[in-house]
């Protein structure tokens, strides 16, 4: 029985021993692996907190864009509201003034004197609303204006002179004028609005 109880004895003790050396390495390890994870928290805190940054400005910029946007079509909801209050009644009221036939053949007289003036033509063709082909055949012979005076029902108040030889069109009606007014009027509106 001594015998036995030595030999428990000497294998506890070989088994304590040899616990002790594995808990002393898993310490050791666990130590270890505490220690590298200590010196890695900060690089790892460091690379989140870069993407967190990253993240933010990306999200700053996108509701910074969306918010142009909203801005933007706030300012060209106002400037096509501002224009279509000036524009709608101002055709009416130009072509109310143009029934003044002395006045009409004035305004004509000018749109000719324009284009003349400012293009070169070969063999123009001046097209005008049947009921201005008179008054525009009058205008050129005083101007001495050599061109031939066609109806097409399609042009409104003022002329469009086709180049014969070349095939250009100049239009100088009461809407490419609007047009051009209205393009002005608008670039100052777009101005206004950057100050």
């Amino acid at each position: 029985m001594q015998l036995i109880g030595r030999i428990e004895h000497i294998v506890l003790k070989g088994a304590r021993k040899e616990a002790e050396a594995i808990l002393e390495e898993a310490r050791r390890r666990a130590s270890s692996i505490i220690e590298d994870a200590r010196r890695k928290v900060p690089s790892i805190l460091s690379e989140y907190t870069k993407r967190a940054e990253r993240w933010i400005e990306l999200e700053r910029q996108r509701r910074i864009g969306l918010a142009q946007l909203k801005v933007n079509e706030a300012y060209l909801s106002a400037e096509h509201e501002i224009l279509s209050r000036v524009f709608d009644g101002l055709q009416d009221e130009v072509k109310n003034r143009l029934k003044d036939r002395e006045l009409y053949r004035q305004y004509l007289s000018t749109l000719v004197d324009e284009v003349f003036s400012q293009n070169s033509f070969d063999k123009p063709v001046v097209r005008v609303n049947p009921s201005d082909v008179e008054i525009v055949s009058g205008i050129l012979k005083e101007s001495g204006i050599e061109a031939l005076v066609e109806p097409d029902s399609s042009v409104e108040y003022g002329i469009v002179v086709e180049d014969g030889e070349r095939g250009f069109l100049v239009y100088n009606t009461l809407n490419t004028r609007l047009d051009r007014v209205r393009r002005i009027v608008s670039e100052k509106i777009r101005k206004f609005w950057e100050e």
